[in-house]
């Protein structure tokens, strides 16, 4: 007879007893307590296992003071190249309303941003990255195999947007199968896309039919990635200091230098490959409370357009720390608009002390892929603000101090780059060209059309002299850019301006050489030199003004120097128009002249066309 088990009262106690430390929630066939985010083992109270689209929860609650909610959503991607999508909806079940963390494999890395889903997004908009109103602590995403997502995040407990005396969140998910410039392409409607939304009771576990709704109204949005506000001493930003306290953790770092401008230092380590890691604190101060800070790096030059830029303030609900792409825009007055950034972070967080005093702290990898790999030189751009509306920055004063914030610096030794040299050849390149091609050579053609009529053989004087200056600032121009390689390629086509540029300078060179073979007027070739001499000056003209806008493209300067070159050649085109009027007066007069000489001669005897005639 097999042995029957009795369940013995004494040990009813011992059970009571134990029940709170066993996971609070009775579904858990697939959930799991424990997960590794970006090297971090996580370890958390509850799971569960939320019964669609195969996605789990996994959290933790910390109360009050100091509280916060760590969470990580799990879920599977529909194919490599998907997303998947979690967040809270402060008001009801729907998608609309709904605060998410979207995460998917994009060229640079595991990314994982912030949406604020609006009604916009199910009438057929595109969901755009935007600050969301939950104050984050801290967030971060594991991808294995481009599929299995884990993402992470710690954010403020209780949640203010919700009834602080409730532990109920709704929580929305969803998952897609592509994304496109990060923007999240529409999920499917099965029925286990359009149910995947859950009340759950943060303490007790326990899924809540209905939904829990919001005590009041939504105060104003921002997302974070840092700490809020602590009683840490200000940063004595008059000399650098290598230790930093960024969202509660002490920082250490290996160098440090004073930036010279704005009161801005600057503290960092290089971690070598493999592996690699750049770990950066900017320190700075805004001009007033409310106002914001900004650090960045330029992978092309020392300009502002092109700079990754990570932008920190103190929004309503806490510090925040945003990313920008500033773009050319941004100089002919556009606002600023966080978006995504091309550098490969792993890490950021921020700390503001009195509302002024910044530090931004980041880490990325190691090179910086968008640089040139074997050159531990990066271009720093730095600036701060006054204010700042609907997480869009205030322009920055036009200041000395504020129009020379910026600096290369050689990450491995901490020396500074006088200037940065690929900056300096790049200009360099531009100005010779645009002057030597596009200006000096089109003005020496002009000169030999015009001035001739009127003063000969001044003219053809001033024609060589300026064709001379203009090819020789040209050549000088492109063997610049011989060596400028891609360094300084944002856009356009390097290889079609390059093939431009050695077609410019061997058809030039030929034009020069056919000074030395000239003909005389009356020599039987003369006609035909003419027609070559002409026909190679309008390739020379067409092929520079033409390389000259493949050379904007690439290199991508602000819109105000394309502007100006555009004013340039409608002056020059409006002189040439000009003088042709009146050179086409002259020369008719000078015909009538002419005419009425000869037939002065022949009629009349002999005849002053001035004075009339003699005798």
């Amino acid at each position: 007879m097999a042995p029957t088990l009795y369940f013995s009262p004494i040990f009813l106690p011992f059970f009571l007893l134990v029940l709170p430390f066993v996971s609070t929630v009775t579904d858990v066939r697939s959930c799991t307590t424990s997960y590794d985010i970006a090297g971090k083992k996580r370890l958390f109270n509850s799971c569960t296992a939320l019964g669609t689209q195969d996605a789990t929860l996994a959290w933790s609650v910390r109360p009050p003071p100091n509280g916060s909610l760590e969470v990580v959503f799990s879920g599977v991607a529909p194919s490599a190249g998907g997303w998947v999508g979690w967040g809270i909806n402060p008001h009801s079940l729907d998608m609309p309303g709904t605060q998410a963390f979207i995460a998917f494999q994009a060229a640079n890395g595991s990314t994982l941003l912030t949406y604020n889903v609006t009604s916009d997004t199910e009438n057929g908009k595109p969901l755009v990255c935007t600050p969301i109103s939950l104050q984050v602590i801290d967030m971060g995403v594991n991808i294995v195999n481009g599929t299995h997502i884990d993402i992470f995040v710690s954010m403020e407990w209780p949640i203010s947007l919700t009834d602080s005396n409730s532990f109920v969140l709704n929580h929305i998910w969803n998952r897609g199968p592509s994304v496109r410039n990060f923007q999240p392409a529409p999920h499917a409607l099965s029925g286990a896309d359009l149910s995947a939304t859950k009340a759950i009771n943060m303490s007790s576990g326990l899924s809540q039919e209905g939904n829990a709704t919001s005590s009041g109204n939504a105060t104003s949005s921002s997302n974070t990635t840092s700490s809020s506000d602590t009683t840490n001493t200000v940063t004595d930003l008059g000399t650098c200091k290598t230790s930093h306290d960024i969202a509660g953790k002490q920082r250490l770092f290996d160098r440090c230098t004073a930036l010279g401008s704005q009161d801005a230092i600057l503290a960092w380590s290089v971690r070598p490959p493999p592996n690699g890691s750049l770990e950066v604190v900017f320190s700075g101060i805004a001009p007033s409370p409310g106002g914001w800070v900004g650090w960045g790096i330029n992978p092309h030059s020392l300009d502002m357009p092109g700079t990754q830029a990570f932008i920190a303030f103190q929004a309503a609900n806490g510090s925040t720390l945003l990313t920008y792409n500033v773009t050319s825009d941004t100089e002919e007055g556009q606002p600023l608009v966080c978006t995504p950034i091309s550098l490969h972070v792993l890490d950021m967080g921020v700390n503001i002390v009195n509302g002024t005093h910044i530090d931004i702290f980041v880490s990325m990898e190691w090179p910086v892929l968008l640089t040139n790999p074997n050159s531990s030189v990066l271009n720093h751009i730095w600036n701060r603000g006054p204010s700042v509306q609907n997480f869009r920055p205030g322009p920055h004063g036009l200041s000395g101090a504020d129009l020379s914030a910026t600096k290369a610096i050689d990450m491995s030794s901490g020396l500074s780059e006088e200037g940065s040299t690929t900056n300096f050849h790049e200009n360099a390149h531009a100005i010779l060209n645009t002057v030597g091609w596009g200006i000096l050579l089109p003005s020496g053609v002009i000169a030999a059309r015009y001035i001739k009529p009127f003063a000969d053989p001044a003219w053809f004087y001033t024609h060589i002299t300026i064709q001379m200056l203009g090819y020789g600032l040209g050549v000088a121009g492109w063997v610049t850019g011989l060596t400028l390689g891609d360094a300084v390629v944002k856009g356009g086509d390097p290889t079609k301006h390059g093939n431009i540029g050695i077609a410019l300078f061997a058809i030039c060179t030929l034009q020069m050489m056919a000074i030395l073979l000239r003909p005389n007027k009356d020599h039987k070739i003369r006609k035909a030199w003419n027609i070559y001499h002409y026909a190679l000056a309008a390739s020379i003209l067409i092929l520079g003004i033409i390389n000259i806008f493949e050379g904007f493209e690439i290199m991508s300067p602000p819109e105000k120097w394309r502007r100006t070159y555009i004013t340039i050649l409608v002056a020059l085109g409006g002189i040439a128009i000009i003088l042709e009027i009146i050179t086409w007066m002259y020369v008719c007069r000078k015909g009538q002249y002419s005419r009425a000489k000869l037939q002065g001669a022949t009629f009349g005897g002999t005849y002053q066309f001035e004075k009339g005639p003699v005798g």
